[in-house]
């Protein structure tokens, strides 16, 4: 326990154990966040959700609908990290460009894929639409996995609840859609087999003290100079009468 010559109440401590081992990168694609029009959940989910599974996020990235930003976004996270996932940007319309940035950041192209064409195609119940056609054109080295969701995600035109999705990775990317119901199940399902890391152990204490960050500052910051192999944080507590400062310490072991 930290002293600093005051009476500190510990009101609440807990220890969380998990497995960490790859880095992850999150790239969500759209104006209509940058415009404050949508607010963004779907970083915070995949972000709670990576580190249950031992992946640790580095990077969050907002780029435009913007097929060369995305393109050398997703280059750059590709490179750096184990995974990137990016959120948004598939659909049929003229801004959904995702696909076409991750094809242009590693100098593939773009082609109407089979597979996705005889989904979508039975997904709209008529032979060949435009939706269909762009809904399946993805860059050619796609890989496609079929993520199988726990919950329903949409009902077709025959009225068949849907519940299998096709999730296109390339490399060491997996593009998702940036509907937020659509996303966390489609990554939950992903997770297990795609996102899940086998490393060292990794461990988060919290402490939750009744005094405001000032009083701790001499203490803390010697913590930090001493334990060299830890990770603190140290955050503000508002309108709560029983803590006003939660500290976090984390460690690999």
């Amino acid at each position: 326990m930290i002293s600093i010559g005051i009476i500190i109440i510990l009101l609440q401590g807990s220890i969380d154990y998990i497995m960490c081992g790859r880095s992850a990168g999150i790239i969500l694609v759209g104006d209509e966040i940058l415009k404050g029009q949508v607010k963004d959940t779907n970083s915070h989910f995949m972000c709670k959700r990576f580190r249950a599974v031992g992946t640790k996020v580095l990077k969050i990235s907002v780029v435009e609908d913007i097929v060369d930003e995305i393109a050398k976004t997703v280059e750059e996270f590709s490179g750096r990290f184990d995974i990137v996932v990016t959120s948004g940007g598939i659909g049929p319309t003229h801004d959904d460009v995702t696909y076409a940035g991750v094809a242009a950041a590693f100098g593939d192209k773009i082609v109407c894929n089979d597979i996705l064409l005889d989904y979508w195609n039975k997904t709209f119940n008529s032979s060949v639409t435009q939706s269909a056609r762009l809904l399946s054109s993805v860059p050619q080295s796609a890989e496609i996995i079929w993520a199988n969701t726990e919950s329903v995600l949409y009902s077709n035109r025959k009225g068949e609840e849907i519940k299998t999705f096709p999730v296109v990775k390339v490399r060491n990317v997996f593009v998702l859609p940036g509907v937020p119901q659509y996303l966390e199940a489609l990554f939950v399902a992903l997770e297990k087999d795609n996102f899940q890391s086998q490393g060292r152990s990794f461990y988060t204490g919290r402490i939750y003290l009744s005094v405001d960050e000032e009083w701790i500052l001499k203490a803390l910051n010697k913590s930090v100079q001493d334990c060299k192999d830890c990770v603190f944080g140290s955050y503000p507590v508002i309108n709560n009468d029983r803590y006003k400062t939660q500290i976090t310490v984390e460690a690999d072991g």
